[in-house]
């Protein structure tokens, strides 16, 4: 599933995306997979959204699968993150969904719209002062996937590295996107704008680019989750009793697409 699977893509369970949203989607994969978040009808139903109507236009068409946590201990850790009252489901979905696209090492898929839920984890925003071409999406749409595995390498072992240092009592968040010591954040960075020259006017943090709250010129995010999983769940991480680097690979960096509108 890993190898065949192009993208993930996030609904808002208060808002799902319309159908067409879906079917534009479906009209550029229909021989790759594009997940979605198994745990996205409990989610949806908890905010009173439409799970149905949301339902219909995933089945209906064939590139669009369901995608489970491979380990247990992932999917009891995000029920327990979403157990209480006052959790947002917007923000759960949000989390489980990049960190499904981190373990599939795919990039996600959004609306223009979403692109504000994403802010608590976002860390680089991508901006383009032109409208790019469905083409040119799809290219770099690909081209993310080979920088999630070069992500990959250096977030594990250095989230493994922060975790330990803030269970001895050490100071290992730095709150913002931009923690890690900023080695990961400046690595993606130049990595980014060397893999995305073509179409990226912008590659910075977000607070400085305006529309950043509506999407207005966003092509794509990227998402350094571990810095809000450290600060806001370390009662829980604790309890998964991680001790593989591969098994924190659902904390690592993941690009975040806005799916180009009137596709």
């Amino acid at each position: 599933m890993v190898k065949n699977t192009r993208a993930v893509v996030y609904a808002d369970p208060f808002s799902p995306p319309e159908d067409n949203f879906f079917s534009a989607i479906a009209r550029y994969h229909r021989y790759r997979v594009v997940g979605y978040d198994s745990g996205l009808e409990k989610i949806v139903k908890k905010a009173g959204g439409d799970w149905k109507k949301l339902e219909r236009s995933l089945t209906r068409r064939k590139c669009f699968k369901p995608l489970q946590f491979p380990v247990s201990y992932l999917e009891t850790f995000f029920e327990a993150m979403g157990g209480g009252e006052d959790s947002s489901p917007s923000l759960l979905s949000v989390l489980r969904t990049v960190s499904l696209a981190s373990l599939y090492i795919a990039p996600v898929l959004c609306r223009p719209e979403d692109v504000s839920l994403f802010r608590p984890v976002t860390g680089l925003v991508v901006c383009s002062d032109n409208p790019i071409s469905v083409e040119n999406f799809l290219r770099h749409l690909r081209i993310a996937e080979y920088a999630m595995i070069d992500f990959h390498r250096k977030a594990a072992v250095e989230i493994k590295d922060r975790w330990a240092r803030v269970r001895g009592g050490g100071r290992g968040v730095d709150v913002g996107g931009t923690g890690m010591g900023g080695e990961l954040f400046s690595f993606v960075k130049d990595d980014i704008k060397k893999r995305f020259w073509r179409i990226a006017s912008y590659v910075g943090p977000g607070g400085e680019i305006e529309g950043c709250e509506t999407g207005d010129g966003v092509i794509a995010l990227v998402v350094f989750s571990a810095d809000f999983f450290l600060e806001h769940f370390m009662g829980h991480l604790a309890d998964l009793g991680i001790s593989e680097v591969d098994d924190w690979l659902f904390l690592s960096t993941t690009p975040v697409f806005v799916f180009p509108a009137g596709s």
